[in-house]
């Protein structure tokens, strides 16, 4: 019987009836944290762990993680772009295309010039949402590390440095989403004050180490 409700629950992509998306990967990291735990277990734990949620709350993180995956989105979509017109000199110019500015590296092609800056512009106002509560507070110790490298970002900036930064911020974005995924299933834990990164100075680290050409 066992067996079969394993079954059951793996071939559906909520997990059960009822069971949303991040209450049922809750499940999973559960799953994977305990070896020795049966699903059924790690199911009703979740469920219980939810159940302390209230309604409210629960939509609050759901929507969140929504953001989450649609700045993702608008992160990727920058980036290819970007790796795309660094690429369009060859190999070899490659590497002279990333100490360009941003701004340059489009040419004459204003279509990705104001899509990639519409991207920004769409990470650049969504950050406070994702980053603070409703009474502006630091969600994570990660917030001020995102709010100072996606507040620099610009045309002005070499490519090189937007690309780190974009990919540090999808990064630290993929860590947050995660813990709101173990809030929402009730298996999330702080980590300790002592570990928590201290936030960068102005400019952030990302731009105090420049790429070498």
């Amino acid at each position: 019987m066992e067996d079969i409700a394993n079954k059951r629950v793996t071939a559906s992509s909520t997990g059960v009836p009822g069971m949303g998306k991040e209450e049922a990967l809750a499940v999973e990291e559960l799953l994977r944290a305990n070896p020795g735990m049966k699903r059924i277990e790690a199911i009703a734990e979740v469920k219980r762990s939810a159940a302390t949620i209230t309604g409210n709350k629960a939509d609050d993180i759901r929507s969140r993680i929504d953001l989450f995956d649609n700045s993702n989105t608008k992160i990727d979509a920058a980036l290819d772009t970007l790796n795309r017109h660094a690429l369009s000199a060859g190999l070899a110019g490659r590497v002279t295309r990333m100490g360009e500015r941003v701004g340059n590296i489009f040419g004459s092609n204003d279509t990705d010039r104001e899509q990639f800056m519409r991207d920004i512009k769409y990470l650049q106002t969504l950050a406070p949402q994702l980053l603070t509560d409703r009474h502006g507070r630091p969600l994570s110790s990660e917030a001020g590390s995102i709010s100072d490298i996606i507040g620099g970002l610009s045309l002005g900036d070499t490519t090189a440095n937007t690309i780190r930064a974009l990919e540090e911020v999808k990064r630290l974005y993929a860590k947050m989403r995660e813990d709101n995924t173990k809030r929402l299933g009730g298996t999330w834990t702080p980590a300790p004050a002592s570990s928590a990164p201290a936030a960068p100075a102005s400019g952030g680290s990302w731009r105090s180490a420049p790429l070498v050409q």
